[in-house]
């Protein structure tokens, strides 16, 4: 290959795509076994790679020459063949430094704890070390020397200021997992999350629930491609690409998730919404009562809500793993928190807020037949829908009205991140 990326898993990776939208070059994935690095290096059939887990520290030994940065931190994440010669850098460096920048992390004189101890957490702890971050700690579970275990990093050091995640710990497709509580650090400022698939892991959604600032790792994956990009070119990096292409690439990896009453138009809005945007739709009821083998309501009279609700949030979790898709789901989806947990994983969740005497009621609706059961539905669900949605709009307007409003709404949601 000419240019690509080496890694053990590489499934979850953005990388291909990524590099498609900053450079004009091939840009391949390449799955190697441990037993399989020597020989790729001995063999040196590439211009250029990236290099990700697990081993960003095991290429050292296959080089001819480090950048200082590299050499410094211990660790390479691109390497580069010139005319024989491999030589390896950290663009990482630039990538967690451009982080922390564009989120406004202000880690100077502070005590941050930095989860894991492999070739990012080295990366991590150098860029610390640049913005004179008072005292970084590293947390392990492997009982590294230059680490504390997570029981002490509890006992001792829980007046921390930031946490940053190196771990693999919540990542596509594990990702009902936090590395740490965060609840035991009163002083928390800021979590920054290595990770970027999913684009909100479960540890950034407990900060943004305890409304704390919180980023994750799309950023530097950007940052980390653009700088990359430049040494495999032989040109000066653009660092106004990166906000360019991160947006572009937050845009087309997150979902949109509609959520409201039974019949405030999430089905036929998102129908609408996928067809302007040239999106796969999915409705969680339909696909749900395919996957029961009868109608909805025959199911709820036959095996009751709690039944169904089990059933419903295993397709949420299946569907909210992946990227670029609008979902509707169903009016009672919001009342599991962990539903809304990984919806949120990918998605940016909206409730089509639409007044109560424009609802209708069906029969094909058992929890919903009835003016009476339909009035009791909105008031007992009403803050929930609102509570748990990243964005709430006027969904009293007709379905094209209300598709546009949402996509307004998106555009602004997502500018603001990427400013």
């Amino acid at each position: 290959m000419q240019f690509g990326l080496i890694g053990r898993q590489l499934g979850h990776s953005f990388s291909k795509e990524l590099h498609g939208k900053i450079g004009n070059y091939q840009y391949d994935l390449l799955e190697l076994e441990p037993e399989q690095l020597a020989r790729f290096f001995r063999e040196r059939n590439f211009k250029g790679i990236n290099v990700t887990v697990p081993y960003k520290e095991k290429v050292l030994s296959f080089l001819d020459v480090m950048s200082d940065t590299a050499q410094n931190i211990g660790a390479v994440n691109t390497v580069v063949n010139v005319k024989g010669k491999l030589f390896g850098d950290n663009t990482d460096f630039a990538g967690f430094k451009s982080l922390l920048c564009h989120n406004k992390f202000n880690v100077k004189n502070k005590k941050v704890l930095v989860l894991g101890t492999g070739g990012t957490s080295k990366t991590v702890t150098a860029v610390l070390n640049f913005f004179n971050c008072d005292n970084v700690i590293k947390v392990s579970h492997s009982g590294a020397t230059n680490a504390v275990s997570y029981d002490d990093v509890y006992l001792k050091h829980s007046d921390a200021d930031f946490i940053v995640n190196t771990t693999p710990v919540g990542m596509f497709a594990d990702m009902d997992c936090v590395p740490l509580d965060i609840s035991k650090f009163a002083n928390l400022q800021g979590v920054a999350d290595v990770i970027y698939n999913p684009l909100r892991t479960d540890l950034q959604l407990a900060a943004m629930g305890k409304k704390i600032k919180y980023c994750g790792g799309l950023y530097m994956l950007v940052a980390q491609a653009v700088y990359a990009s430049a040494l495999f070119q032989n040109i000066k990096p653009d660092a106004t690409v990166v906000k360019k292409v991160y947006l572009e690439l937050l845009t087309e990896k997150q979902n949109i998730v509609l959520t409201g009453m039974p019949s405030c138009g999430k089905s036929s809005v998102g129908k609408c919404l996928a067809a302007k945007l040239k999106r796969n739709f999915v409705d969680t009821d339909v696909l749900l009562a395919g996957k029961l083998g009868c109608k909805v309501d025959d199911f709820l009279k036959n095996y009751g809500e709690s039944e169904f609700r089990k059933r419903e949030t295993n397709i949420i979790k299946e569907i909210s793993m992946q990227n670029g898709i609008v979902i509707a789901t169903g009016g009672g989806a919001v009342l599991n928190g962990q539903n809304i947990k990984n919806l949120k994983h990918n998605g940016v969740v909206f409730f089509l807020d639409r007044d109560f005497n424009l609802l209708q009621v069906s029969s094909d609706r058992p929890l919903s037949d009835n003016k009476t059961k339909l009035q009791k539905m909105f008031e007992d669900r009403y803050l929930v829908y609102k509570n748990s949605a990243d964005i709430c709009l006027d969904g009293n307007g007709g379905v094209e009205e209300t598709a546009n409003l949402i996509l307004k709404e998106w555009r602004r949601y997502n500018e603001n991140i990427s400013a």
